[in-house]
């Protein structure tokens, strides 16, 4: 008898902790996302002949605007293609928020998500995660330190695949 209450007490309490380490199909592709998006440090020379585009002398602001929409359109599907809703894609591209010109104005090289903690976000959209991510930043004098960022990100489903929806980074 006592066997057998050990066992009990060992199978509830690896379902337990398994359920507790195991990460939802939300948070899989949050977190898969909010990877990709810090990415960016590592793609500056990219990022920078993007912003050089619309600095061309002697080319007309609407020939630029279209060239500057052509390559962060490219940028963009080639980086986070299928990772988020036409809304998501729509909101992103015209803030400017892929690509983002911070990854100039740094001697960042390389970000690196170390971790990223989710809990349902209050006062939000159904679906809507607030995450804590530890991301660590390597500089160009090889240097590197450790830094923790917070937002918002909502994961939905959209014909059989989960999309991020919405993000947005607390600064």
């Amino acid at each position: 008898m006592k066997k057998f209450k050990i066992s009990v007490v060992l199978v509830i309490s690896t379902i337990f902790m398994f359920a507790c380490i195991t990460q939802s199909k939300e948070e899989v592709k949050a977190k898969e996302f909010i990877s990709a998006y810090y990415s960016q440090y590592a793609k500056k020379d990219e990022i920078k002949a993007i912003f050089e585009t619309v600095l061309v002398p002697g080319v007309t602001a609407t020939a630029m605007e279209m060239d500057f929409n052509e390559l962060l359109a490219d940028f963009f599907y080639a980086n986070f293609d299928g990772m988020l809703t036409e809304k998501a894609i729509s909101n992103i591209l015209d803030k400017r928020i892929i690509p983002t010109m911070v990854v100039l104005d740094t001697d960042i090289i390389k970000a690196t998500v170390k971790e990223v903690k989710f809990i349902e976000a209050k006062n939000q959209i159904e679906g809507t995660l607030s995450f804590t991510a530890k991301i660590i930043f390597e500089q160009l004098d090889g240097s590197k330190t450790e830094e923790t960022t917070t937002g918002l990100i909502r994961v939905i489903e959209e014909s059989g695949f989960w999309l991020i929806d919405n993000f947005k980074l607390n600064w």
